[in-house]
């Protein structure tokens, strides 16, 4: 572990640094702490932008790659994280799971961590999860939606994340084979059995192939896009509580 760094990353989407992120960099230059970021766009890049603007040197950019892959990353040292060769040959053409090595790493290096998400980016997810995993909870703070989390246990970080990016129908599934409160309902679906309880409830319909929401349930799902056309859904926490309160009543359609 370096001693007083700061583990700095977040969501791709985000395109600008927030105003409560800015000052918080500033405290960090003010007591000349050693900065570690990613070399990804969105946070990385823009921490890396105002570091550079900044005229601060205390920063070092971790990549998989020999050159870091943004331009901003190219003024600053690098450390690169070399993935073991019976890894590399599984993941050679899976981008991000060849990043996960390097954000490991930069969870293991840091000391402190500050972390911007937007709630549904799966990298930022599991950086949060190294940092608990490395028992860094304690000196991670995670800002969201316009402010730094108050509640940062790791069930709320699984809930946020889960009612943002929401489950898939196998997630889900597997979710409900495990909960208790359904007492065994789904021990013998497979995804195929699923989708059809699902249609034949009316909790989703399928339309070309694809699945939508009923018009009752639409707030309780996420529509999913490729290339500006509907390709699936996803399903919120609150769909869990109204399928298990659907079971539970016997509100369920034989």
């Amino acid at each position: 572990m370096i001693e007083n760094s700061v583990f700095i990353a977040g969501s791709i989407s985000i395109k600008t640094l927030p105003d409560q992120i800015i000052n918080s960099i500033d405290k960090m230059m003010e007591h000349n702490m050693f900065i570690l970021i990613g070399d990804a766009k969105g946070i990385d890049e823009e921490t890396a932008k105002y570091l550079y603007k900044r005229n601060y040197k205390n920063v070092k950019i971790y990549s998989v790659e020999e050159i870091g892959r943004s331009e901003i990353s190219k003024k600053f040292p690098l450390q690169q994280v070399r993935i073991p060769a019976e890894k590399m040959e599984k993941i050679q053409k899976k981008v991000r799971e060849q990043q996960y090595f390097k954000d490991e790493k930069m969870s293991e290096d840091c000391e402190f961590a500050l972390m911007v998400w937007d709630g549904k980016s799966k990298g930022t997810y599991q950086n949060i999860k190294n940092l608990f995993k490395a028992k860094k909870d304690k000196k991670t703070k995670i800002f969201y939606q316009n402010d730094f989390l108050k509640d940062t246990s790791e069930n709320n970080i699984d809930y946020i994340f889960s009612q943002n990016a929401g489950y898939t129908v196998n997630e889900l599934l597997n979710f409900l084979k495990e909960d208790i409160e359904v007492e065994n309902f789904f021990d013998n679906f497979d995804v195929k059995k699923f989708n059809k309880f699902l249609v034949d409830q009316k909790f989703i319909e399928k339309q070309e192939n694809i699945y939508y929401p009923c018009k009752k349930y639409e707030n309780f799902m996420i529509i999913q896009t490729y290339k500006g056309k509907t390709s699936g859904i996803k399903f919120k926490n609150e769909f869990i509580d109204e399928i298990k309160s659907a079971i539970k009543n016997s509100f369920l359609n034989f």
